[in-house]
């Protein structure tokens, strides 16, 4: 099946992510990546699980090409919602276990910033973490993806 590029880059988002393990040359193992639906039915967060979401993409007029058709560039903000569940015995501390966590998931991200040429580049954000009274322990980072597409079609890359 054909995706727009905007499709493709978050499947390629996804790739990566599931490529975390100790073989693969990160610190964790065991890391569950999944899309869930924007309404939140039929999640259940999972220890060391990792949602992927896609937030409102914006314009970014410094990336347009010059072209017959011309290319046009997007900002493509996406959301990594990281989630913790362990022990009550476990001795670490959760800051640990969550900055291990934060720190495979940017080296996954940034492995291939241009995502095999999907992009024009990739740029992490901020971490943000979820407030006591949602009661998760996690943290989410937050990836921004620049991109270009053919001015009257979507589906066509022009990065």
């Amino acid at each position: 099946m054909n995706y727009p590029v905007k499709e493709q880059i978050t499947q390629a988002v996804v790739a990566a992510l599931e490529a975390i393990c100790t073989a693969n040359g990160y610190a964790t193992d065991g890391v569950e990546v999944c899309r869930p639906r924007r309404t939140g039915e039929r999640f259940v967060p999972r220890d060391k699980g990792v949602m992927v979401l896609q937030d409102a993409e914006t314009r970014a007029a410094d990336e347009d090409l010059i072209g017959n058709p011309p290319a046009i560039g997007w900002r493509l903000a996406i959301s990594c919602d990281v989630v913790a569940r362990v022990s009550e015995r476990e001795t670490r501390p959760m800051d640990q276990v969550l900055n291990m966590l934060e720190a495979d998931v940017r080296k996954a991200l940034m492995a291939d910033p241009r995502f095999a040429g999907l992009a024009v580049r990739s740029e992490l954000g901020n971490t943000e973490y979820p407030g006591p009274e949602e009661g998760v322990e996690g943290l989410t980072v937050w990836l921004e993806v620049m991109y270009r597409v053919a001015e009257n079609d979507p589906y066509v890359n022009r990065a």
